[in-house]
């Protein structure tokens, strides 16, 4: 019996090895995404060694790798169940959809898309919104009045600056141009971006043509999670960002890009596709690197500073701000790095308290309307008063 346990070992060791390798040799077919990676390449992997192991191993080794990998399961089982939500469950709906893959971005919103964005928790709405787009893919930021401002004011960032959840006229730059006239908005916004996107956008060699306004500034809000967008944790890369563009510090310092997240650093890629799985690490929320430690602070700020160049190449001044959102605890340690790199920041930390109800949108956790009212409302003052744009590049 032990004899003919081995031989069957050995097949299935062997069956593993050979879709391994087939899928090897079809990388740009099979190593895409965290789900095909999963099922392509850990699996046969693990299958494969787990195989051998059973074939080779003494009887009583080979007892206990198989308790171990029975009480594993247990585990994941039992944070399984745990997990699941006995409640309503939320669903969230773009019909149509508004983004589409993009090689440099990941991806990015589809010009002139219009579509109807829909969150319910079971038969309660959270929110019904339009969302439009122009013919950049940028979030359409309707402006009272008939005649534009004659400065811009360009917003990058996630979905914050995006307004995930509000409508067209209730987003942050939309709010800005309400409480300053003289100022026309443009949001390059997007669900999910990081810095990283934020540079790639500014590397595009037609974004100052998408600007006709001779002179203005650049605002960027960032929150916590960015830093874990920049250097693509287990969270980030196993949900939606695996596409995201991959930045890292050379041995120098200096940045360098090397494809995405998952043609970049491929054997991360293959991890964080396996433990990206765990129920236990989703039951715990667990994230890895579990903390933001000082090499993912520079990191970001390294991409930020070099967002700064390209947006100071491209459009002839330095008006380029980094906002710090209220309440990001982890966005505003990386105001040491940022003032190294003479990068401008707007501390917002503690203008207002984002933890109040009316600032979020109930049941989802993104700002409310009432919240990016508030904030467009400091940053017009601030315009005003700490002249952010001055007369440079006119």
């Amino acid at each position: 019996m032990t004899r003919l346990l081995r031989q069957a070992s050995l097949i299935i060791a062997l069956g593993s090895l050979a879709i391994l390798a087939y899928a090897i040799l079809k990388a740009e077919t099979f190593f895409v995404n965290p789900g095909d990676i999963f099922s392509y390449y850990v699996v046969p992997l693990g299958v494969a060694v787990i195989a051998v192991c059973l074939a080779f191993l003494p009887a009583n080794l080979a007892l206990s790798l198989v308790i171990t990998l029975a009480l594993i399961g247990s585990v994941e089982g039992i944070c399984y169940v745990m997990n699941t939500n006995p409640g309503d469950p939320v669903t969230t709906r773009h019909e149509p959809a508004f983004q589409h893959p993009d090689e440099l971005l990941g991806y990015t919103g589809i010009p002139g898309a219009e579509t109807r964005a829909l969150k319910n928790r079971g038969e309660k709405t959270i929110y019904d919104v339009t969302y439009s787009l122009d013919e950049y893919g940028r979030r359409t930021t309707p402006v009272e009045g008939s005649e534009p401002g004659d400065r811009y004011a360009m917003f990058f960032g996630g979905s914050f600056t995006f307004g995930e959840g509000l409508n067209n006229n209730e987003t942050l730059p939309s709010w800005l141009a309400h409480y300053s006239d003289s100022i026309t908005p443009y949001n390059y916004g997007h669900p999910g971006y990081g810095p990283q996107n934020v540079l790639t956008l500014l590397q595009r060699s037609d974004i100052r043509d998408q600007i006709p306004e001779p002179n203005g500034l650049l605002i960027y809000p960032i929150i916590s999670t960015h830093v874990q967008r920049a250097i693509g944790s287990m969270i980030v890369y196993s949900t939606w960002g695996y596409s995201m563009p991959y930045y890292y510090l050379d041995t120098d310092g200096s940045l360098e890009r090397d494809g995405n997240f998952t043609t970049g650093r491929p054997l991360r890629s293959m991890f964080y596709s396996l433990i990206g799985k765990s129920q236990l690490f989703k039951y715990l929320r667990l994230d890895l690197p579990f903390n933001a430690g000082k090499q993912d602070l520079q990191l970001t700020a390294a991409i930020i500073g070099a967002a700064k160049a390209a947006y100071q190449k491209k459009f002839g001044n330095d008006n380029f701000y980094v906002l710090i959102w209220p309440g990001a605890t982890t966005a505003r340690q990386l105001i040491p790095y940022l003032d190294e790199l003479g990068i401008r920041y707007l501390d917002y930390y503690s203008r207002i308290d984002f933890g109040e109800e009316k600032y979020q949108i109930e049941g989802d956790g993104h700002p409310s309307a009432s919240a990016q009212q508030a904030l467009a409302r400091f940053i017009a003052e601030d315009i005003k008063q700490l002249d952010l744009i001055g007369t440079s590049g006119k």
